[in-house]
């Protein structure tokens, strides 16, 4: 089980200017912080087209679907890059993740989610993403908004960019694009 202080210490990293900061541009941890990005602008675009889902919202569902990866980035960025290049993580996401981190991405982004105070519209939607569709609504998150985040998902995994975010198998970059399941919550 991940320590507290762990936790308390991804705060504390995240907060830091400087020389302490992230180093988005290496190449280990690169394709986690792109992925975020591409997220974050396909949820917002297929927002705008979405009746009753506010694109600002959406953006920041996508920005931090993946919030258990950046967290492990900012604790141990070498824990995150090894997960990432595990040849296991193409084919069991989250088995691999809790074989480096102790806990998968999900989880680890659900108690960020709650320690960091984060609005409850967007804990539930990025808690769920790694449900099936029929699970994910018991727990409350808005459909527009997880609708959004699934959609950018698919469309980042199609450009090679895949976290393992919605629980199912990762693809790795050569197969993205090809025989993709789509899934409509």
């Amino acid at each position: 089980m991940l320590d507290p202080a762990v936790l308390d210490e991804a705060v504390r990293l995240l907060d830091l200017p400087g020389e302490d900061a992230i180093d988005w541009d290496a190449p280990a941890i690169r394709p986690i912080y792109q992925t975020a990005i591409s997220l974050a602008g396909a949820a917002r675009e297929y927002a705008l087209k979405t009746v009753g889902c506010d694109p600002d919202e959406a953006w920041a569902c996508g920005l931090l679907a993946p919030l258990g990866w950046l967290g492990m980035c900012a604790t141990d960025t070498a824990a995150a890059a090894s997960c990432l290049t595990d040849t296991e993580f193409a084919q069991r996401p989250a088995r691999t993740q809790r074989r480096h981190w102790s806990l998968d991405q999900s989880a680890l982004s659900r108690r960020l989610a709650r320690r960091w105070h984060l609005p409850e519209w967007l804990r539930n939607v990025i808690g769920c993403l790694h449900l099936p569709a029929e699970l994910a609504r018991t727990f409350g998150p808005d459909p527009a908004l997880l609708r959004c985040v699934r959609h950018a998902i698919e469309q980042s995994r199609r450009r090679g960019l895949d976290l393992g975010l919605d629980g199912g198998p990762a693809k790795p970059p050569a197969l993205c694009g090809q025989t993709v399941k789509v899934t409509n919550p």
